[in-house]
């Protein structure tokens, strides 16, 4: 069998001493994420992107579901404790039937957001950081149990984006110190700019796992975030970094522009985090020169 990357892709069936292969015929969006083949080589089984369990006969082409579906998520990896994170599911359930049914180390994730195919959910805080499992415990009929791997990081320093229909700086999750909308347009010297990201890991007066942020009781980082828009040479003034208020696994970023920007068009952004485990990074647009200072 081949695998066209290590996650999943298309399957042949190879004679190795008539040097044929024979595509593995699976329906449209269906790939093969794992298989073996059995005794002298006659038939294979496949575990596939749909769930199923698959035997391929080799002499005739004949393709068999072994086990129905499984259903399953898949999640990017690695994730943060604690942070918001958008997975991708066979499932086109509610909120409330996926409730308590996606697990990241044995621990339930709260889902916030279900549509077709994805689902959006916190991390626990409490899950142990670095290798672990993504299991989907949603009853079916096939004796098996969708699970996989994962990695979660105490911090994984990410940016939200903004709605693609909605323009702002660099495409981000972006809005004017004074909340009167988007980014949209070169800030100035001294102004303030509001960001949301995820992954900036453990925060100051800590929350339990499902629960909004106060809105009064402030939520700051336990590490340190600076931040540097490109090509500017000063990083900008981090006020604030903490959990964006009344949300779940969000966190909100208030920025200083540096006195000179404005001297050429913003084209990137990279920001840093320092904890006292490591700490991560993360740009947008242009990259960070070499020897830059601040980020």
């Amino acid at each position: 069998m081949n695998r066209q990357n290590a996650l999943n892709g298309p399957a042949y069936l190879a004679n190795v001493s008539a040097g044929q292969t024979l595509p593995i015929d699976l329906p449209d969006g269906e790939y093969v994420s794992d298989g073996t083949l059995t005794g002298p080589g006659d038939m294979a089984f496949l575990a596939t992107t749909a769930g199923r369990i698959v035997k391929v006969t080799m002499a005739t082409g004949e393709i068999a579901s072994v086990f129905p579906a499984v259903p399953f998520c898949n999640a990017p990896s690695p994730l943060a404790a604690g942070s918001l994170a958008t997975i991708s599911c066979s499932v086109n359930d509610s909120v409330a039937d996926l409730q308590g049914l996606v697990l990241i180390g044995g621990a339930a994730a709260p889902v916030l957001l279900a549509g077709p195919g994805s689902v959006t959910i916190q991390v626990p805080w409490q899950v142990p950081t670095v290798e672990t499992s993504l299991t989907l415990n949603m009853p079916n009929s096939s004796p098996f149990q969708a699970s996989e791997p994962i990695t979660v990081f105490t911090s994984d320093t990410q940016f939200l984006f903004a709605d693609p229909s909605q323009s702002t700086l660099l495409a981000l999750d972006i809005v004017k110190g004074d909340w009167s909308g988007f980014v949209t347009t070169q800030p100035g010297p001294g102004d303030v700019v509001i960001l949301y990201m995820t992954g900036l890991g453990p925060v100051q007066n800590s929350i339990a796992t499902g629960t909004a942020a106060s809105l009064t009781v402030a939520n700051p980082i336990t590490g340190s975030l600076t931040c540097q828009f490109r090509p500017q040479a000063e990083a900008a003034t981090t006020l604030f970094a903490g959990l964006a208020p009344g949300t779940i696994g969000v966190y909100q970023v208030n920025l200083q522009l540096p006195a000179d920007v404005g001297a050429a068009p913003i084209t990137g952004l990279s920001c840093a985090l320092l904890t006292g485990g490591g700490g991560s990074s993360v740009s947008v647009g242009a990259a960070a020169p070499a020897g830059s200072p601040g980020v």
